[in-house]
């Protein structure tokens, strides 16, 4: 991914930087004197609190991640409401066990893994800054509702015992009903605007009373419950909608958003800055278990209360103007939903390979095919085995991936050669993933010394910056083309993000046992490129299994 020269040149910068007069012990020195008292400086680490913190992007489609749900209401014979009712019981059973202390802990591989992001699920709330976030934890009994613009507070909480799901469909029918023409003054839509101008919006819009009230109120609200129109939707349709929903329904900045929409669909939206997929896919799958086998309560519940925003004429057009820029905004982001059924997971595993690593190499193998050459590409490895663990940046480009991906549809290569790079490539990987996953990984320390070199925390902010962080090979490191993340598919049927820049697009696999669902997503200028990538992708999973088994069916390439 470099050229000799730019790779001289950056090794230049790396031994400069690690030398004993240079600016690396300068800044692990502070680090070190300012860690034992100050662990909070880990959150400036890529990746983790402060790093989402401080991005300055709309939510929607840069940071929120989506989950679409498996469980169907048709199936179950109910509406959408019942649904409803239904879903907000089992993530209140969810929300009780973890603040009662019965989750059980999660391990992996026999380990145990840090929880205290499960308790960042719920009763969290991102409020905006001029340059940077904060987050806001309530403890509250009530969730807030919102349907075609309008706002609703609804109590589901009395001590620890759960309002009964009849009571709640039963409201949330009334909801729906009272609903069907659109707030006059869609206060949602301002959470899809950038940071700083969200935050200067809300700054005047505090001002008044009755906004600041309805603002708090949502804010502190356990979790937001969106009711969509039930109609048909295809799953990209569905996929893109809990993503960036009309943004007058939903309110991007808290920690968890239900979503109900289609006919008897599920899904899940969530604000990255403080959990990530895995608690999250914990508590997917209990909803999924929860909600198949759940059965309305008889008894009433407390009327919702509808939040009531004045329509004073200058507050009416900062929103719908603020709707109006989500959604010329949202249309450019582009999303494909693709099933590949040939095999999953376990036919790879019987393969005696890292599913992970296969389809990895299956991306980079795409890209050539697709682009004639590779971008830098993310893979994000989890830090749970320590406590407030969060993300390691992982990137999965190897020089055995080079070498495959040189042979792989060269005539004059053999399959023997082309196996032998291909095993090595997905074995790099599998060696990559669990360094980072010890704690060993590259980018999250240089981050946070890079973080200290600029003042941002600490007291050694230097003059000039470390050539490190300006060499060729931490530039091409940090232009991400392609962002990936994986998840073992229990209980979704789809997954994703928007992607990480404008010449890139985005990739979240589901592993199931007898296929894999990927989720690819891009902007409208980089349609085209991402198009031409997804036509190569299933070619790319069959010729790598082909070369696993070097089956002797047919030619390789």
């Amino acid at each position: 991914m470099l050229s000799a020269d730019l790779y001289r040149e950056s090794m230049r910068a790396v031994e400069g930087f690690l030398s004993s007069s240079g600016e690396g012990h300068l800044l692990q020195g502070e680090l070190d004197r300012i860690y034992p008292e100050q662990r909070d400086v880990l959150k400036w680490m890529p990746y983790w609190e402060n790093w989402y913190l401080s991005n300055r992007h709309p939510l929607p489609a840069n940071c929120n991640p989506f989950y679409v749900l498996e469980v169907e209401g048709e199936k179950l014979k109910i509406d959408n409401a019942e649904l409803s009712a239904m879903a907000v019981e089992a993530a209140l059973k969810f929300h009780l066990k973890i603040k009662r202390g019965d989750l059980k802990p999660d391990r992996w591989n026999g380990r145990l893994l840090s929880m205290e992001q499960y308790d960042l699920i719920f009763g969290v709330t991102r409020i905006p800054g001029k340059d940077m976030d904060r987050n806001l934890k309530s403890d509250t009994d009530y969730i807030a509702v919102l349907c075609n613009g309008h706002i609703f507070l609804q109590k589901v909480l009395n001590g620890e015992n759960i309002v009964p799901s009849e009571g709640l469909a039963r409201n949330f029918r009334i909801i729906m009903e009272q609903s069907r023409r659109p707030a006059r003054v869609p206060l949602s839509a301002l959470t899809s605007l950038p940071r700083s101008k969200w935050a200067e919006i809300r700054d005047k819009l505090i001002q008044c009373k009755e906004v600041a009230r309805a603002i708090e109120a949502i804010e502190k609200s356990l979790f937001v419950l969106c009711l969509d129109e039930p109609r048909e939707m295809t799953l990209e349709e569905l996929s893109l909608s809990v993503l960036l929903g009309p943004p007058e329904s939903r309110w991007f900045d808290k920690s968890l958003q239900v979503v109900v929409l289609g006919k008897g669909r599920i899904g899940i939206n969530f604000e990255h800055s403080q959990r990530d997929g895995t608690p999250m896919g914990r508590f997917v799958k209990f909803l999924n278990e929860e909600i198949a086998t759940l059965r309305l309560k008889t008894g009433a519940a407390p009327s919702p209360t509808e939040v009531n925003i004045p329509e004073r004429d200058y507050v009416k057009d900062i929103l719908l103007k603020a709707q109006k820029e989500a959604e010329k905004a949202f249309s450019k982001l582009k999303l494909s939903v693709i099933k590949f059924k040939d095999f999953g997971k376990e036919e790879i595993k019987r393969l005696k390979l890292s599913p992970d690593g296969f389809v990895q190499t299956a991306l980079f193998l795409s890209q050539k095919r697709a682009w004639r050459h590779v971008k830098t590409t993310f893979e994000s490895v989890m830090l749970r085995q320590f406590w407030k663990g969060r993300t390691e940046g992982m990137r999965p480009f190897n020089s055995w991936t080079g070498a495959f991906l040189r042979l792989v549809d060269d005539p004059a290569a053999s399959d023997r050669a082309r196996n032998a790079a291909m095993l090595k490539a997905i074995k790099a990987h599998s060696f990559r993933a669990r360094l980072c996953m010890d704690g060993k990984g590259l980018e999250g320390h240089l981050g946070l010394l890079e973080a200290i070199a600029e003042g941002k925390v600490g007291e050694k902010a230097l003059v000039e910056k470390p050539k490190i962080y300006e060499c060729p090979a931490w530039k091409v490191l940090q232009d991400i083309g392609i962002t990936s993340s994986t998840t073992s598919g229990e209980g979704l049927v789809s997954a994703g993000y928007g992607p990480a820049q404008e010449d890139g697009i985005a990739v979240r696999y589901i592993k199931r046992p007898d296929c894999l669902v990927f989720c690819i997503t891009s902007l409208d200028d980089f349609d085209d490129s991402r198009r031409r990538f997804i036509e190569k992708l299933p070619k790319a999973l069959k010729d790598m299994r082909r070369c696993a088994g070097l089956s002797t069916e047919r030619k390789f390439f």
